[in-house]
């Protein structure tokens, strides 16, 4: 990903754990940033595909974890309540 590129949900979606993680790091807008803008995303995505929102939003988890991101986090899980209504 070059320097000035933003990471996008459909880009996060394909690459793998490990991946992921790089890619976030990689972000111009730091980790918190792209974190928090790929929740909102998600979060978006909720009501019309809610499945692909729930599993989504665990990979945002799953990554903020990795990257020690707690806020990052509690807004991938908050992002996925949309889906559960």
């Amino acid at each position: 990903m070059s320097s000035d590129a933003s990471l996008d949900l459909a880009t996060f979606e394909t690459h793998s754990p490990k991946d992921r993680v790089a890619s976030v790091r990689q972000d111009s807008r730091g980790c918190l940033a792209t974190l928090i803008a790929l929740g909102d995303a998600c979060e978006r995505l909720a009501a019309g595909e809610p499945a692909r929102a729930l599993l989504l939003g665990d990979l945002i988890a799953e990554t903020a974890t990795s990257l020690d991101e707690p806020i990052a986090f509690a807004r991938a899980l908050r992002a996925t309540v949309p889906a559960l209504a």
